[in-house]
């Protein structure tokens, strides 16, 4: 168990190593650290700057791994593996944006004339065009479901109950009763925000390229729909799971942690190759937008007095729009910002941001 721990931390601290690596310059390059930098750029100012981002950030990030690794193998238990891992993955946030942050302040933004309109479809994007009626209902059975049922038989439930889908027990509690379920719950809503916050954001085209990009950047949202509707699906199976502190006896246990076990390696195989095969069809997407319309991002002249760090900040009070498309880190995908001149903006933020802390009371760490 504590293994398999590490070895999820690690991958999710080698993903993020990955991403802040290559957020600078996107894969469409046509933004440097977030601003619009126009023809003949990077310049060998700009390299200078981008080589000094990537090496600090090597130095920072190895010698946190380094120290995290240490600190690990000395205390190599569930509860202190989870507790410093999740440290060292905040502190690897922190350093990472902190770094690009200071670079891009050193990055001059180009000036364009260019002709830009925001585009305006027939109809709005609305969210029951990207998802069906029995998706939903499983989703909010499968989660409700079992919370709902622990809730009933709380009161029944003995004061040993299972620990994990390994056959082991523990003293009865509302974290490990209810803990699961509630994680589901708002891993659910984690992604339906996000989920939400794609289909409804607002997308900047040029004037001749309009109809052409609308249609293909579409395609990708759609695509990106069924991949987040994938991910709610998982929860929710997931969620179901969370019945096995309903159980009475060690062999009921056994029994729930060997099919636990099975329908982990066979969702995680599904999940797998889906999410392969829903990448590469991104990839050939914006593939085509390139090559049709010679641009991914757009960038609108209007909004450039409101990005802030980098591009990771947008500020707008004048625009209405909760999300918006940001010029980091797009390159299977348009990436999308929160518009903070909205005031639903912070309560989503502080939801998003909770994650790490929920995370950490659902392992017993907080």
């Amino acid at each position: 168990m504590t293994a398999m721990l590490l070895v999820l931390f690690l991958a999710c601290d080698a993903m993020w190593a990955g991403y802040a690596w290559s957020m600078p310059v996107p894969y469409h390059r046509e933004a440097f650290f977030g601003v619009n930098v126009g023809a003949g750029r990077p310049d060998a100012c700009d390299k200078r700057t981008l080589l000094t981002y990537r090496v600090a950030l090597l130095i920072s990030f190895t010698l946190i791994e380094a120290v995290a690794t240490f600190l690990t193998v000395r205390n190599w238990s569930v509860l202190n593996v989870t507790s410093i891992r999740l440290l060292t993955y905040a502190v690897l946030t922190v350093v990472g944006l902190t770094h690009y942050v200071v670079c891009a302040r050193t990055v001059k933004p180009h000036k364009s004339s260019d002709l830009i309109c925001l585009a305006s479809p027939l109809s709005p994007r609305r969210l029951s065009n990207y998802t069906s009626l029995a998706l939903e209902a499983f989703v909010v059975g499968g989660t409700l479901g079992p919370l709902a049922l622990i809730a009933c038989y709380y009161g029944s439930i003995p004061a040993l109950v299972p620990l994990g889908l390994h056959g082991e027990f523990a003293g009865k509690s509302f974290r490990l009763v209810f803990g699961g379920a509630l994680i589901a719950l708002y891993l659910q809503v984690f992604v339906f925000i996000l989920k939400l916050g794609m289909v409804r954001a607002t997308i900047a085209l040029r004037s001749e390229h309009a109809s052409t990009l609308l249609n293909l950047k579409e395609e990708s949202i759609r695509t990106y729909a069924r991949m987040w509707d994938m991910f709610r699906a998982g929860i929710a199976l997931a969620a179901i799971l969370n019945l096995r502190v309903l159980v009475r006896t060690e062999e009921q246990a056994a029994a729930v942690s060997k099919i636990g076990m099975a329908f982990g390696l066979v969702a995680g195989a599904i999940a797998v190759v889906t999410f392969l095969r829903m990448m590469t069809r991104l990839s050939r997407l914006f593939r085509a937008v390139k090559s049709k319309t010679g641009q991914v991002y757009v960038a609108r002249p209007t909004d450039q007095g409101h990005w802030h760090a980098g591009g990771l900040i947008y500020y707008n009070p004048a625009d209405a729009a909760l999300f918006v498309e940001t010029p980091v880190r797009a390159g299977y995908s348009t990436s999308y910002a929160l518009n903070f001149g909205n005031w639903l903006a912070f309560p989503i933020f502080i939801y998003l941001a909770a994650l790490p802390a929920v995370m950490g009371w659902y392992f017993g760490v907080l």
